[in-house]
């Protein structure tokens, strides 16, 4: 085994010890006076508008603080007027509880605040919420003929060649000794 160089001197974390053993404090262990807590509150429909919010139940929980929807969010000039979302179509700019229009399915519609996380929580489950649900397409190639045209110049989108076929799946599912059908579900997980 070649051994390789070692660069600087071996550091000690200050924290390592509490880490590892559980007695470390994370930010979220750090009382704050006065600190409130918030929780998103999103859609249940892929697409639509929200016909009705009623956040009475909600706001009549001690400790919460506020319930913000497209109703009553606080206005904010350079967010209403020069709001760009670079990846949105022109003219389909998606603005976090800016109108009652919902475009995809988990899409944050209220958000809680209360005084602490668990309050906040349980009181965004009290909201009642009504859609106005619109048909909706998940299949992106029945949708090609609506796209944007790329920035490279291009009039009309480019529909990708097939993928070169790799056997005959059908027949080799007929054929195979074992066959296991199942549905699998996870919890919606969200990386931005």
């Amino acid at each position: 085994m070649t051994k390789l160089p070692s660069k600087g001197q071996p550091v000690s974390r200050l924290e390592g010890r509490e880490k590892v053993t559980g007695t470390a404090k994370y930010a979220a262990e750090y009382n704050v006076p006065d600190l409130l807590y918030g929780y998103v509150v999103s859609s249940t429909i892929t697409k639509g508008k929200i016909i009705k919010i009623d956040t009475t139940a909600a706001l009549a929980v001690q400790g919460v603080e506020e319930v913000f929807t497209h109703k009553n969010r606080p206005g904010l000039a350079w967010f209403d007027i020069q709001y760009a979302d670079m990846d949105a179509p022109p003219g389909k700019v998606f603005k976090p509880l800016y109108n009652n229009e919902i475009k995809f399915n988990g899409q944050p519609i209220a958000l809680v605040v209360a005084n602490d996380f668990e309050t906040a929580r349980y009181a965004s489950t009290l909201l009642d919420i009504e859609y106005e649900e619109e048909e909706h397409e998940t299949f992106l190639m029945h949708n090609l003929d609506k796209a944007r045209p790329s920035k490279k110049g291009l009039s009309t989108p480019l529909k990708p060649p097939p993928p070169p076929p790799t056997g005959d799946f059908e027949k080799a599912y007929a054929e195979a000794p074992f066959k296991v059908e199942s549905n699998y579900f996870h919890g919606t997980e969200h990386h931005n």
